[in-house]
């Protein structure tokens, strides 16, 4: 029938039984015109009536395929963090606890910057050998932002460990919820035989300070 974001009310020109499939899509990197079925979800389905000129509710749900390989899920409510400073950094990531800046639980990873400090850039703890056939790869989190972020991977080939930004987070002072496809870079990278995810956040000109949260960091890919 087509896609649409939900909550909605669409026209269906039918009369009968049919059976309903929703397949729960996502903003690829956050960017509104990359709209894409999430491959990692299960489509909700079921059998309905449609009667003429009658509206039919439905409450699709879903849950994550049993298949995947959850590699990371970072909720930054143990005291070590799985996600911490590189050498290109002038300061280090804490956790917050103050109830304004958590999404969920207790804690939520704080990125900050100011006049002393202007630059963050942070890494996973651990590299990854991730596929590289093409095989779906996501980082998925939430976030708010005060100054652009960056994500990416750092390919890592012999000695070399390369940057590869991704996509730029945009500021936002409500919580949101993306969906990192990693899969291009990787792939790309054939070469590579392990793979760190960063994030990286520099103090914009005419501002003294600015702060990022992220919380429920997970990295995913297919078995």
């Amino acid at each position: 029938m087509g896609a649409f974001e939900m909550p909605l009310t669409f026209p269906v020109l039918k009369e009968g039984t049919f059976t309903i499939q929703v397949y729960p899509g996502v903003k690829l990197n956050g960017i509104a015109n990359t709209r894409a079925i999430y491959p990692f979800v299960k489509p909700w389905e079921a059998t309905i009536s449609l009667t003429k000129d009658s509206v039919t509710v439905l409450y699709p749900t879903t849950t994550y395929y049993d298949d995947l390989n959850f590699r990371l899920i970072e909720g930054f409510e143990d005291a070590g963090m799985t996600i911490n400073s590189t050498t290109l950094s002038d300061t280090i990531m804490l956790r917050t606890s103050e109830p304004t800046e958590i999404f969920e639980g207790s804690f939520s990873g704080l990125l900050a910057v100011d006049t002393q400090h202007d630059t963050i850039d942070v890494r996973s703890n651990a590299s990854y050998v991730l596929p590289q056939t093409g095989a779906y790869v996501f980082l998925e989190l939430n976030f708010k932002t005060q100054a652009p972020l960056a994500v990416g991977v750092i390919a890592n080939t012999g000695g070399l460990s390369v940057y590869h930004p991704i996509v730029v987070l945009n500021e936002t002072d409500t919580w949101k919820k993306v969906y990192v496809n990693l899969t291009p870079v990787v792939a790309r990278e054939y070469q590579a035989s392990s793979f760190f995810f960063f994030f990286h956040m520099e103090l914009p000109e005419g501002m003294t300070e600015a702060k990022a949260y992220i919380d429920n960091v997970k990295l995913i890919h297919a078995e």
